[in-house]
């Protein structure tokens, strides 16, 4: 049995990515408005997050390889990128203080972007070593063998 734990702990940084976009990001100091991630880059976010969930299950049925995990990477960046952008927009606005929610987000998004580089260069590295020792691991069948005369 093969081990999934990486694609496993993809989808739950995805998950944990977009739970985030529907808290808030932040707040007046007054209290009076408060924003929440749907309001803004929160969508994007959350199509990608939907999309890492997709890879991650393509990678536990082994439906995909190395492809998968660099769409992954690039989807992951793009929602670290932008969740580390927010952060600092909200915080740089004078008079709005940075919720949890968008720290929720760039939570996930790092979680998301650690697992698919580990992925990435997993998936390198098992190539690398299926590649040279293609023909030299004897396959074990599950069919006995008899001889005659028994």
């Amino acid at each position: 049995m093969k081990k999934v734990t990486n694609p496993i702990l993809l989808i739950s940084s995805a998950v944990i990515l977009c739970i985030g976009c529907f808290l808030p990001w932040a707040t007046e100091v007054d209290g009076l408005g408060e924003v929440n991630g749907m309001d803004g880059d929160g969508q994007l976010l959350i199509v990608f997050g939907v999309i890492l969930i997709v890879i991650g299950f393509l990678l536990v049925a082994e439906k995909v390889k190395r492809k998968a995990y660099v769409a992954a990477f690039i989807l992951s960046g793009l929602s670290l990128l932008i969740s580390i952008y927010d952060m600092n927009n909200i915080g740089s606005v004078g008079g709005a203080t940075i919720e949890y929610g968008i720290v929720i987000c760039l939570i996930g998004a790092a979680l998301a972007f650690v697992f698919s580089v580990r992925g990435v260069f997993t998936k390198a590295k098992e190539a690398e070593i299926d590649h040279g020792n293609k023909h030299s691991t004897p396959k074990m069948t599950s069919e006995t063998e008899t001889t005659e005369g028994e």
